[in-house]
This record gives C-alpha cells, structure tokens and sequence, in this order.
C-alpha cells in the first residue's frame, strides 16, 4: 500500500456528520425540557414567597392599627351617603407607609364619591400577587361597563366623573369575615361589617383565626365579569368567607360558578395546590386547597349553604335611625370542618396544629 493511500485512509472528516449533528440536538432538547420545569417552579416559589411577605406586611398594619386604636380596622362602618362604605384596606393606609394617600381620602363620604376618585386608579404593590396576572388590569372608569351597556363603568358604580380618564386598580387580598359572608355584625371573623374587634374579644386566639386570604383575579372569566360586572376593587367593601373549601373553581360547575356570588367572596389563588392566609397575629401559612372543610351538600349548596346548616335572626328597625341586628348560629348539622372553624374568632372550636 502506497504511503499516499495510508495517509487518505487516516484523514477524518473536517465536521460533524448529519447523524451526529441530530443527536445533539435531540440531547439538548431533553436537557431543556427537563430544566424548564424546574425553572418554573423556582419562579412559583418566588412568587409564592413574595406573595406570603404582602400578606405579612398587611398583617403588620392590622396589628399597627389595633395598637393605635385599640381594635382592629373594620370592613365597612357605614356614614352618611347613598350606600356608603370604607373598605379596611384604606383605614390601613398609614401603615402601609401610604400617608399621603391615605389623606388624598375624604372619610366623610363613600367610598365612591367624587371626591375619593383620585385614589381608586393608585396600584399598590402589597395588594398584588405575583402569581395573579389579571390584578394589574386598569379597569377605565370613563369607558363602557363590560356587558355592554352604554352606561359608562364609574357612572354605573356610583361615580359622579369628573372631567377627564379615571381608572379603577384591583387586589390580590381581601379580609375574611367569617364563615359565612354576612353584612353586619352577625360576621364571625376579625375583620367584618359594621361592627369592631379587639384582640381581647379573638378568643379562639389570633393565631388561629384566619384575618385575610388571598381572591384571584385570575379566575374571573369573561362570563362573569359581564354578568355582574365583578372585581375586586382595592379601596371598596372587600370579604371573603369560608362557605366554601378554598379554590371552589376546582369542583365547582363552571355555570354555578359563573352564576351565583361564589367567586366574589370565596377565597382562591393562582398558587398550585393551595393558597397563602395571614392570621390575627401577623403570621402567614400556606393553606392546601385540600384542608378538611364542611359538606356543602352537592352543587345546590353553591346558592348558599343548606337551611339546616345554620340559623340567622335578623331584626330590622327604621326609627329614628336605621338598625339591623344579626345573629348567626351554626346546628350540630353543620359539621365545621377545620377551614371553617380557622374563620371563627370566638367559636371555642379545638383546632389541630397539624390539620392545617
């Protein structure tokens, strides 16, 4: 053999070959599809994290506030207007480092009167979950409601607009009032309507009563939005209740769920497989959605919970002033389950540390 023909036969080719070239790219592409998961899941973790630190800080001014007032801020106080209310998260402004804002409200009025329309548009970073994309939606006071009515949205709220574009921003947490969503003091939780709470009168303990959860946007289709009109605006009468096990949207009949009030006072979250709770004494949990939680009887129950479940006595008077007085007590029907019992202040209920 000629040295010219050994040399050509040890020569190697100057690149990678088809078969060669494939193979890398098809090991590259299951390295990414096994990273991105776990990419994913990092980021959850951080906004699972970020979202548990404004629930902290939001727990923090409830407690700053009841120190300067000596009860915690009410969900609703009404005053003088048609269909006045305050939510608890303006009262808290001062200690969320928002003085000025808080000032820039008139608490004469309510809360949507003119006068109070420069804050609604004001975003606040505490009220946002990272996870709940749609709470960054500007809602545009000054154009159509969402069903297509020609009345403009502010107008059709209560506004009376100014000249100009008014916006409305949105949160990601609202205060839970109890167990179920009443209006007036027959509420069983820290934060409710009409009425005050002290630490002395959380006699369940504050850590194991449930102070505010989260209430995704995110879950507002556009089915509901159009049908009522639903968000949940910041600086506005805010509740969420323990009626329902958390994330409803999960067992729920998306018709059930689009069509009764169930989405705007259940608490729900964009996090997998549960959602973050601030409690009475500024702590924060990560709640699964599969905490023990009462029997709701089936898909009729979405309308409310079955009669036999609860009592409510209501006495109306209208002189000299208007006066509603609600009480609330539950049957051994009921069957509180731990999600329930967390929502009560003062219900004597035996909680489990590990049950939740």
């Amino acid at each position: 053999m000629s040295a010219h023909r050994s040399q050509s036969l040890l020569r190697r080719p100057g690149g990678f070959t088809l078969i060669e070239l494939l193979v890398v790219i098809a090991i590259i592409g299951i390295l990414i599809a096994l990273l991105l998961p776990a990419v994913q899941a990092a980021r959850e973790a951080g906004r699972r994290a970020q979202c548990s630190n404004n629930l902290k800080q939001l727990g923090l001014a409830a407690l700053n506030y009841e120190s300067a007032s000596g009860c915690y801020p009410p969900n609703l106080l009404s005053i003088a207007g048609p269909g006045g209310t305050n939510g608890a998260f303006v009262r808290m402004l001062p200690f969320l480092e928002q003085g000025t804002l808080f000032n820039m409200y008139n608490n004469s009025t309510f809360a949507f009167d003119a006068s109070n329309i420069s804050i609604a548009g004001v975003a606040l970073g505490v009220l946002w979950c990272p996870s709940d994309g749609s709470v960054s939606t500007r809602l545009n006071l000054s154009g159509p409601d969402p069903a297509g009515n020609t009345t403009q949205l502010g107008l059709e709220w209560g506004y009376t607009l100014p000249p100009g574009t008014w916006y409305q921003t949105l949160t990601s947490y609202e205060p839970v009032v109890g167990v179920i969503a009443f209006f007036r003091p027959g509420a069983t939780g820290i934060t409710f309507n009409e009425g005050i709470t002290t630490i002395a009168g959380i006699t369940d303990g504050t850590s194991n009563t449930m102070l505010c959860s989260e209430i995704t946007n995110g879950w507002l289709t556009p089915a509901i939005v159009q049908a009522w009109d639903m968000y949940f605006l910041w600086n506005d009468l805010t509740l969420i209740d323990a009626e329902y096990a958390p994330n409803p949207r999960r067992y729920a009949p998306n018709s059930t769920y689009a069509g009764v009030f169930v989405a705007n006072n259940c608490a729900s979250s964009m996090h997998p497989g549960g959602l973050n709770v601030g409690f009475g004494d500024g702590s924060v949990r990560f709640i699964k959605e599969s905490i023990n939680s009462w029997p709701n009887g089936g898909a009729a129950s979405f309308y409310g919970a079955p009669p036999s479940f609860y009592v409510e006595s209501v006495t109306m008077t209208s002189t000299p002033t208007l006066s509603i007085t609600e009480t609330l007590s539950f049957t051994a029907a009921a069957q509180l389950g731990v999600w329930q019992k967390l929502a009560t202040r003062a219900g004597s209920e035996a909680i489990s540390s590990d049950s939740y």
